[in-house]
């Protein structure tokens, strides 16, 4: 066997895993949250970047929370600090 008749040989399994494991979706359903959380923070915080949004999407995602952005309000924006 080639090396290409391999690796789309190994490819065509792993793509009948996702769709027979309904992978798939979870990665649509993932991908809408990151898509709408990036453009919710772009639109109501005020001098956010695209790119800077996309970062928080992400870290807030998965959980993870560097703390390298985060709100600072005026009405109740000390009281978490």
């Amino acid at each position: 066997m080639q090396i290409r008749e391999k690796v789309r040989k190994i490819l065509r399994n792993f793509i009948d895993f996702v769709v027979r494991e309904n992978i798939h979706r979870i990665l649509l359903i993932i991908a809408l949250l990151l898509a709408v959380s990036t453009v919710g923070l772009v639109t109501f915080e005020e001098n956010v970047s695209w790119a800077n949004a996309f970062w928080w999407s992400i870290v807030t995602m998965t959980t993870v929370g560097y703390g390298d952005i985060t709100r600072s309000p005026l009405p109740g924006g000390r009281s978490g600090r």
